[in-house]
């Protein structure tokens, strides 16, 4: 993430523009351990504009992926529910 906001701020200053700050004070990384986290997160991340008032229901919010017009990119391997597989059994 420092490489990103990094290069990005240089790009900006040798463009000229003249900014206090480019990028909000803080940044919070955290790593989505497994797929409930994930859902909680996903939940939280949708309830924003709702929280701010902006919309009734996330879904109403339209560049929200909550909006059912937003297609989403699949969920990484890691993060799918494991598919219980029955023992195969000889007879």
């Amino acid at each position: 993430m420092q490489l990103i906001k990094g290069g990005f701020s240089h790009d900006v200053g040798q463009q000229g523009t003249k900014l206090k700050a480019v990028w909000q004070p803080s940044y919070y990384e955290h790593r989505v351990r497994d797929d409930i986290e994930y859902e909680r997160i996903k939940a939280y991340i949708h309830d924003n504009p709702v929280r701010r008032h902006l919309v009734d229901t996330a879904t109403d919010y339209l560049y929200s992926s909550a909006n059912p017009a937003i297609r989403l990119d699949e969920a990484p391997e890691r993060l799918k529910p494991e598919l219980e597989v029955a023992p195969l059994t000889r007879r």
